[in-house]
């Protein structure tokens, strides 16, 4: 990610943070160990076109959902990218241990409750 991608997803990581709670993280890529996750996605390998995706688990109500889209809709500035907000029901990680020790690790079978796009 370029630092102008890195600097979209603290802006809108921090501001959901801030006003929303989120359970903890099932992996240590969570933002400050709560289960958000911000990175860059193409949507379409044959158009060009870049979005920020956020990722929640644990947002289950409507309401509380709709108050996260807003508050993201809220922190955007004018020249970020869209966004491509996503919302799971829970965190599913399986780790992968062998003698002892864990070496890596995959996301299991999770429900998707919504995808909404800002911008």
């Amino acid at each position: 990610m370029s630092e102008k991608d890195v600097r979209e997803c603290q802006v809108l990581a921090e501001a959901v943070l801030r006003n929303h709670e989120l359970p903890p993280a099932a992996t240590p890529w969570g933002r400050d160990g709560r289960a958000l996750y911000c990175g860059i996605r193409q949507r379409n390998p044959f158009i060009p076109h870049l979005y920020t995706e956020i990722t929640l688990y644990g947002v289950l109500e409507r309401s509380a959902q709709d108050r996260v889209i807003e508050t993201v809709r809220h922190a955007m500035a004018q020249d970020y990218k869209p966004i491509i907000i996503r919302f799971f029901e829970k965190e599913i990680w399986n780790t992968y241990v062998r003698d002892g020790q864990v070496r890596g690790g995959r996301r299991g079978d999770e429900l998707l409750l919504r995808t909404e796009v800002v911008g």
